[in-house]
């Protein structure tokens, strides 16, 4: 705990495996908190010494070592900061994504309220509609095991005195799961949970199996009444409000926030406030702004006229850089669906002259700055575009539900990336043959996708940290049902006996003949990073096709050390200028990473069987469309 005006800071908890979420109460007395669970050395040593028998242990934890301290598990804890005891949470220890393990502790410190994963999968959850029903049906043919964690969580509350923890609610979590307690303790309003499938006065059984609520939780007795419903197309989050009997909702619709809204209890009965009011109590006029093409910088709204005045800018040196002109666009699918994304310019930008164009995906927020993407891996829209190259930032497919986890998933983004590359090339922008794609986390699937199923020649491409639903994955993890389910849903069931066709003809495992393009791929974090992008890279090289495999072996997911995202980012920074412009750094520390892109280069150069059009061999004393100058090496 830090002491910002005495400059101190206070160790609080001695955990030696590392805490990963936390809350403390404003007495700063009650602490919980959430870290990598202990392992059992005696059980440990014998396993070491002995051998074991597998069981739901995980290929890259077999080979790196990590089984020795179990999936990935974590414990609760609760401290007692005034007297140094600890209470270990009941239901322990469990595996989970790290990134849903957030905390929520009432004032008075007696309850938490957090997120984990369902085990087992009640057979009724299969009946919600969308992806909550279809992972329901994927983690209950293929969770044995508490270790084996899935996309499903729900709600559950914590007695910090006892240490019992039990389900909010016999329903799942949604998206965005959020907690905001009331003063007195004895409610807490929750957003992003189902309600169980009963008909009710206040909800029918048809909105109960389409939408999440945010619902009002009595505590300790768990009953619960609906607040009200999130539309399906909108992801929710709460704050405090202006008084110790409300909350405020920030909402997400698509590719844009809108405006918060305010709840108040109003007797026995929940009411959305006006904006007067929360303009007077809330002061809402002292915000954070910001825009695409204008950083974050915290300043005071006037209320009527909109105007800004800036109280601070925390990145003034950002006026002393060039940045591209960021605009939204809009165009049509091939299937007939709108797409949106932001559109950056190249730097030096000159009307009638086509560019070469990298598309990054994995979403867009028109209201947020676009300065690298949506993520620190891979990603670098200003910096391409000070290279000479248009940048697309990509959202994502507004059908989702519709086609998340079955064929149609990638044909969605193969029609996205051409209709963006066709609606570009109409306005004389770009150059159709000097296009890129960067796909990180889910999205290195779409891109590999459509580097296998698109008739689009694509110049070069990039894919981070992904999943790709080949077949070389879905055997690594068998132990992780949340693939197993998604891979087998996706060709209808696993790769033998009847079942190869799907497979052959849309996984990438079977058609890398198929891929021209250049690619960059790149693993972070831990061993199955590495194993992740193992099969595209080993049957690229075995084709003796350009494939180039970054190991970035401390990692997060996405990147956030600084030398590691100069590794990702300028790293495709560079790859994207090599492939699309001919363009080299001349800094010598990198003459082993342009001596390693030649040999592709000739590996390219013998696929095509002619010279690379955009080789610098080939442009001797020429000029490309954008302006760049080339000459021989």
């Amino acid at each position: 705990m830090a002491n910002c005006r005495k400059s101190t800071v206070q160790r609080l908890t001695s955990d030696t495996e590392g805490v990963v979420a936390y809350d403390i109460t404003t007495d700063r007395r009650t602490l919980i908190y959430t870290a990598l669970a202990r392992s059992d050395e005696t059980e440990s040593k014998l396993k070491d010494g002995h051998g074991f028998s597998v069981d739901s242990e995980r290929l890259s934890s077999l080979l790196s070592g990590e089984w020795r301290r179990g999936a990935s598990l974590f414990q609760t804890y609760v401290l007692d900061t005034s007297t140094g005891k600890i209470q270990t949470v009941d239901g322990g220890p469990f595996s989970a994504r790290p990134w849903l393990l957030r905390l929520w502790l009432s004032p008075n410190g007696k309850y938490a309220i957090t997120e984990r994963p369902a085990f087992p999968i009640p057979e009724k959850w299969a009946s919600y509609e969308g992806w909550v029903g279809a992972e329901a049906q994927n983690l209950r043919l293929s969770a044995d095991s508490q270790s084996q964690v899935g996309a499903l969580s729900e709600g559950m509350l914590v007695n910090t005195v006892t240490g019992e923890v039990a389900p909010l609610v016999e329903a799942p979590a949604a998206s965005r799961f959020s907690v905001v307690w009331l003063a007195d303790s004895r409610s807490a309003v929750v957003s992003g949970t189902y309600l169980p499938l009963e008909k009710d006065e206040e909800t029918s059984l048809a909105s109960r199996k389409s939408q999440a609520f945010v619902v009002e939780f009595r505590i300790p007795s768990g009953s619960f009444r609906p607040i009200v419903a999130i539309p399906k197309n909108q992801l929710w989050t709460l704050g405090r409000g202006g008084n110790a009997d409300s909350f405020v909702v920030n909402e997400r619709e698509e590719f844009r926030s809108l405006p918060s809204r305010e709840f108040r209890r109003w007797e026995n009965t929940w009411i959305e406030s006006s904006e007067w009011q929360m303009a007077s109590e809330l002061h809402p006029n002292v915000r954070v702004t910001q825009s695409l093409e204008q950083w974050p910088v915290l300043a005071i709204v006037d209320a009527a006229t909109h105007q800004r005045t800036v109280i601070t800018d925390p990145n003034p040196q950002l006026r002393q850089r060039k940045l591209g002109l960021v605009q939204t666009v809009h165009w049509t699918g091939r299937l007939g669906e709108p797409w949106v994304g932001g559109l950056i310019y190249p730097t030096n930008y000159e009307p009638g002259v086509r560019y070469p164009l990298v598309i990054q995906t994995h979403g867009f927020d028109a209201d947020r700055f676009l300065a690298d993407g949506p993520y620190t891996t891979a990603m670098a829209a200003q910096e391409l575009a000070n290279k000479g190259i248009a940048v697309l930032q990509m959202g994502e497919t507004p059908f989702d539900e519709q086609v998340s986890q079955k064929p149609a998933e990638g044909q969605a983004y193969v029609s996205a990336y051409e209709s963006a590359v066709d609606y570009l090339d109409s306005l004389g922008m770009i150059d159709r043959t000097r296009v890129g794609l960067i796909g990180f986390s889910r999205t290195s699937y779409h891109v590999k996708f459509a580097l296998t199923h698109s008739q689009y020649p694509f110049a070069a491409a990039s894919a981070a940290e992904g999943i790709d639903f080949g077949y070389w994955q879905y055997i690594a993890e068998v132990n992780l049902p949340i693939y197993r389910g998604a891979y087998q849903n996706m060709y209808g069931g696993p790769p033998w006996t009847a079942n190869w066709k799907p497979w052959m003809e849309n996984s990438i495992s079977f058609n890398f003949e198929k891929i021209h393009t250049p690619l960059r791929l790149e693993a972070a974090n831990n061993p199955s990073a590495i194993l992740e992008e193992w099969e595209t890279f080993a049957a690229l090289r075995l084709l003796s096709k350009p494939v180039d495999l970054i190991f970035i072996p401390h990692g997060d997911h996405p990147v956030v050390k600084p030398w590691e995202r100069l590794t990702s980012q300028q790293g495709n920074v560079d790859w994207f200028a090599f492939w699309l412009k001919g363009q080299e750094d001349p800094a010598p520390a990198k003459a082993a990473q342009y001596q390693r892109w030649h040999e592709l280069r000739k590996l390219q150069q013998g696929n095509e069987g002619k010279q690379a059009p955009l080789g610098a061999e080939a442009l001797t004393g020429s000029a490309s469309a954008d302006g760049a100058s080339y000459s021989s090496e």
